[in-house]
Order: structure tokens, then C-alpha cells, then sequence
């Protein structure tokens, strides 16, 4: 890896007084596997990526409460959602250029590492956890403010929960579903009205 860790704390707005804590959030356990067979010993950021979920969650919870004091709780969950989910996090790593910083065994690099939505937003948690362990709450809450609900208010419109149904795993998803023509009834799956020859198969028709 050749990218410059100065550069990431730059972007990240924190420089670390324990360099150690930066390297191993930025360590995929494939990179710790090939260690291991040299003979090295070395931590990767799994352990990390789970205290920063849990300080995600938390400071994310709490800016909404403190932002949208009348907002009910299903919205405020909505929006919370959408926050701490993958989707939104993947958006932080690409603007802050992470999969560029990442240790990774060769094999993972070879398959497209340092572009995977799962790595990088896995990255994101553990430089959160990273950071507080480094230098308390607060330095890891001015991140996740500045990076992850600084658009917050944009979010809010777009999140209407007209629009919703469920935020369930951090993905929210459109009431889209296609409605059936009113009048119609579907038929069975045994239909097979099809003319002849038509190349169509037996599936589901609609009656008038």
C-alpha cells in the first residue's frame, strides 16, 4: 500500500496519537491470514467494526433526537436507517478514497478489494471505533457528524415515510409494488389459455 495515512487523518479530521489504531482499522483479516503464515502477528479491524456499529447507532440516534425533537419514533427510525446503513456508509468511504488505505492479503486484492461495498463500509465502522478509542466520544462523533449526517435535512425529504414501508437490515424500500388493474381478478397458475404457437408459456392471466 502506498497511500499516505497523513492524507486519511487530514479527510478524517482527526490525527491519531496511536498510528497502531489507524493500521488495524484499515486492515481486512485476509492481510492477517498471510501474516500469520510468514509468522507475523498482527489484529484485524473485525473487533473494531463492532464497537463502531454500536457508537454509530448511538451518536447517530442522538443527533436525530436533538435535529427533529417532533419527528415520531418511526421516523426518526427511518432516517436512522438510512444513516448507519451500508448504502450510506459505502457513499463516506468513496469520498473519503478508503479503499485506497486498505491492508489487504493478495488474493482480496486480486479480486477487487479495495472496491468492495462490504469492505468499505465495514472500514468506515472500524474508523469510528478507532477514533474513540484513540481519543474519546467526542472525536468520533464530530466524524460521524461532519461525514455521515451532514445531510441530514436533504435526507429528511427524500425519506418521506409516505414513501416507505420497512427499514429493516438498514435497507428502506419504496412502496412501489405494482397494483392489478381494478376489475380484473388473476386466474390460476393452472391458465393455459395462450393460442397456439403463440410461444408463450402457462403462468398467471387476468379476468374481466
Amino acid at each position: 500500500m502506498t497511500a499516505d495515512l497523513g492524507v486519511l487523518e487530514r479527510a478524517l479530521g482527526h490525527k491519531f496519537h496511536n498510528r497502531e489504531l489507524l493500521e488495524r482499522a484499515l486492515t481486512h483479516k485476509s492481510r492477517i491470514y498471510e501474516k500469520s503464515v510468514d509468522g507475523q502477528s498482527a489484529s484485524d479491524n473485525e473487533q473494531l467494526e463492532f464497537l463502531g456499529d454500536a457508537i454509530l447507532g448511538f451518536v447517530v440516534s442522538e443527533c436525530l433526537v436533538r435535529r427533529y425533537a417532533a419527528y415520531p419514533e418511526g421516523r426518526l427510525s427511518k432516517l436512522k436507517a438510512h444513516l448507519v446503513s451500508a448504502a450510506r456508509l459505502h457513499e463516506v468511504a468513496q469520498a473519503l478514497d478508503l479503499g485506497e488505505y486498505l491492508f489487504l492479503g493478495r488474493g482480496e486484492e486480486m479480486s477487487g478489494g479495495r472496491e468492495k461495498k462490504a469492505l468499505l463500509s465495514d472500514a468506515v465502522e472500524a474508523l469510528i471505533a478507532a477514533m474513540h478509542l484513540d481519543a474519546g466520544l467526542e472525536a468520533a462523533r464530530q466524524f460521524i457528524e461532519m461525514r455521515v449526517v451532514r445531510r441530514t435535512g436533504q435526507s429528511t425529504r427524500r425519506l418521506s415515510p409516505s414513501k416507505f414501508v420497512s427499514a429493516r437490515n438498514g435497507r428502506v424500500r419504496p412502496r412501489d409494488c405494482p397494483r392489478r388493474a381494478p376489475g380484473r381478478r388473476p386466474l390460476s397458475k393452472s391458465f393455459n389459455g395462450w393460442p397456439s404457437g403463440s410461444g408463450n408459456k402457462p403462468g398467471i392471466g387476468w379476468a374481466y
